[in-house]
């Protein structure tokens, strides 16, 4: 008959077994023939086996929360170099072979802020519609135009400097809007698509 394997396989149970066996065989060493070098033997194998998973346990923490910060400090600096950026390229004084200088203009970009055109993706909220929209780090904000049915033409009703731009309930069946941006006060770019709001 083939004896099952005694030693647990999880590190947890294995430590806690190691300890049992450690006592026990402490205990039961002189009834069994051993002296005091094969019970210091035991100690310092299963001492080993705990001192190692211990050590291994720790060094997996360590290294989470070292991921864990680098992930953070990535995405809290990079979020303010960008912001750095933007305005750079919002200054007056600000040029492409500037911007080529800084390496804050992308390789074979093409992009062109006489042309740009807001994308705007409309998300049902909590509360009303979030209009979501990018910068593309260098546009200072969003006019947002509204036009309510029967209306014949559209007013700039606000200006949003964040994404999204928030409709609160109650909403009127209907009612259209656009966005255009803008840079030191001044509307840049091609309007976006129209949205309108069904119920």
């Amino acid at each position: 008959m083939i004896s099952k394997n005694y030693l647990p396989r999880g590190e947890a149970e294995l430590k806690q077994w190691c300890g049992n066996f450690n006592t026990q065989f402490a205990a039961q060493a002189e009834i069994l023939g051993f002296g005091e070098a094969e019970k210091q033997a035991v100690s310092t194998d299963c001492s080993g086996i705990d001192t190692a998973i211990d050590a291994c346990n720790a060094a997996k923490i360590a290294y989470e929360e070292k991921v864990s910060a680098k992930k953070q400090t990535l995405e809290t600096n990079s979020g303010a170099i960008r912001e750095m950026v933007r305005r750079i390229k919002a200054s007056p004084t600000y040029t492409e072979a500037i911007g080529k200088l800084l390496g804050v203009i992308g390789e074979g970009s093409s992009f062109d802020p006489t042309t740009a055109m807001p994308s705007i993706t409309l998300v049902k909220s909590a509360t009303g519609y979030d209009f979501k929209f990018s910068l593309l780090s260098y546009f200072d904000a969003v006019a947002v135009f509204r036009r309510s049915p029967g209306e014949s033409g559209f007013a700039k009703v606000d200006i949003d400097m964040k994404s999204p731009y928030s409709v609160a309930s109650p909403i009127e069946n209907g009612v259209e809007y656009y966005f255009q941006y803008l840079k030191n006060d001044v509307l840049m770019g091609q309007p976006s698509d129209i949205i309108a709001l069904k119920l």
